[in-house]
């Protein structure tokens, strides 16, 4: 009974010393891994990522936009150079797009959501005689003609801008992204005014044909 009772024991203290060691004796991560395990738990930028993928605009360094294929040229308000561009891939369908230095006021939203991907918040269009009539666009105001077709100013409801009015409605948690996106607002609000019911007429008249 007694030489039993010697093995149990043995067997027990033995158990024992080797559970120790093994705890001695677990692998240590390095600092390296740590930072690999932490960056595990971050989640990836999807537009620096995008911007990687996709260039972003030239912007104007002049106020003077010329739309050489449709003859005419517009000049916008001095104040917008470096928070504007065009798109005119058509060129009968000129869309202005304002730019700002927050994520909500550089990337259309919607294009996040989808496969394509797009800089730049839609503020209005200039738009030929023909493009006008397909009746996608509101507001829609004569500016003038060129070699024989007129051109119009033309918003549409689905006005892009909507991001940036929100300011509480951003993707990441920064104080710094908030900030910047009120200053887009502040922006954007400003530029919206030189076009606004009260001012369009004024503002139509930068239109010009080239002559």
């Amino acid at each position: 009974m007694r030489k039993v009772l010697l093995i149990i024991i043995t067997f027990v203290i033995t158990l024992s010393l080797f559970s120790c060691n093994s705890k001695q004796i677990q692998h240590q991560p390095t600092e390296q891994e740590k930072t690999a395990d932490r960056n595990i738990t971050l989640v990836k930028d999807p537009v620096s990522e995008l911007k990687m993928k996709y260039p972003g605009p030239e912007l104007p360094e002049s106020n003077i936009y010329v739309n050489a294929e449709c003859g005419y040229k517009f000049a916008f308000p001095k104040e917008w150079v470096n928070w504007y561009f065009v798109n005119d891939e058509n060129p009968e369908i000129a869309t202005v797009r304002f730019y700002g230095k927050s994520i909500r006021g550089t990337i259309m939203e919607k294009a996040i959501l989808s496969e394509g991907f797009d800089y730049g918040l839609t503020m209005f269009f200039i738009l030929s005689e023909e493009e006008a009539e397909k009746g996608f666009y509101d507001s829609i105001t004569k500016m003038g003609t060129a070699n024989g077709v007129d051109y119009y100013f033309a918003t549409t409801t689905d006005v892009s801008l909507a991001p940036i009015i929100e300011h509480r409605d951003f993707w990441f948690d920064s104080d710094e992204e908030l900030e910047l996106t009120k200053k887009d607002w502040e922006k954007a609000k400003i530029m919206m005014d030189f076009y606004s019911s009260e001012n369009i007429q004024n503002f139509i008249k930068n239109f010009s044909e080239i002559k």
